[in-house]
C-alpha cells in the first residue's frame, strides 16, 4: 500500500509529521530530538540560530522549508552520532576512517573492499552486513556528501517508505553511489 500526500510539494503538518516518525525512527537522542521538533515548528528560526552549521556544510539558505529540513534531519543524526558523512570519491577523503565513526560499524569494516569502484564496495560491503541483518543505509540530501547510518533492513524499509510519502529517500548506500533511483526493493 502506497500513501501519497495530497503535494509532495508543499511544506505541511502531514509532511512534518513524515519527518518528525523519521527522525523518532532513527535515534532516541532527547537533544536532537528535541531539535528537530523545534525546527519542524519553524524553519526560519531554527536556520537563524544554527546558521554556522549550514555554513560548514554549505546548506543554502534560499532552499525551500522541505530541503532545509530534510537536510537538517541528517545533521541532527550526524550531532546525536547516529550516522557519518561520507565523501562520494574514496580519493578525496578515505573512507575507512569515515566509516569507523558509524555507530557499530567498526567490526564490519573488514569486509569493505580495498579496490572496486564506489557503488561496488558498498555493495559488497552490504552483502556482508545483510548476514548479520543490518544495511548501511544513506540519506539521499542530493549531494556528493552522503549520509551513512547502520541499521537493520526491516528499519530501512521503514523509514524509505516514510521517506517516499514526503518525496524524499533513504536508500542502501551503494544506491547513491550508483545515482539509482531508488534502492529501498533490494533491502
Amino acid at each position: 500500500m502506497k500513501k501519497e500526500l495530497h503535494n509532495i510539494n508543499v511544506w505541511n503538518d502531514e509532511k512534518k509529521a513524515l519527518f518528525a516518525e523519521i527522525m523518532r525512527l532513527l535515534t532516541d537522542d532527547r537533544g536532537a530530538l528535541e531539535r528537530f521538533e523545534a525546527l519542524l515548528e519553524d524553519p526560519d528560526s531554527y536556520y537563524e540560530n544554527h546558521v554556522n552549521g549550514y555554513e560548514e556544510k554549505f546548506f543554502n539558505p534560499n532552499e525551500t522549508e522541505d530541503e532545509i529540513c530534510w537536510q537538517e534531519l541528517a545533521m541532527e543524526l550526524y550531532r546525536a552520532g547516529c550516522l557519518q558523512y561520507l565523501d562520494c570519491d574514496p580519493d578525496f577523503e578515505p573512507w575507512e576512517p569515515e566509516l569507523r565513526k558509524i555507530p557499530g560499524m567498526e567490526k564490519y569494516l573488514g569486509w569493505l573492499p580495498e579496490k572496486g569502484s564506489g557503488p561496488e564496495r558498498m555493495k559488497a560491503l552490504n552483502g556482508h552486513l545483510r548476514e548479520e541483518n543490518l544495511v548501511l543505509a544513506a540519506i539521499d540530501i542530493d549531494s556528493e556528501s552522503y549520509p551513512l547510518i547502520l541499521i537493520t533492513p526491516a528499519l530501512l524499509r521503514e523509514v524509505n517508505t516514510l521517506a517516499e510519502w514526503a518525496g524524499h529517500r533513504i536508500v542502501p548506500a551503494e544506491c547513491l553511489f550508483e545515482g539509482q533511483p531508488s534502492g529501498g526493493s533490494e533491502t
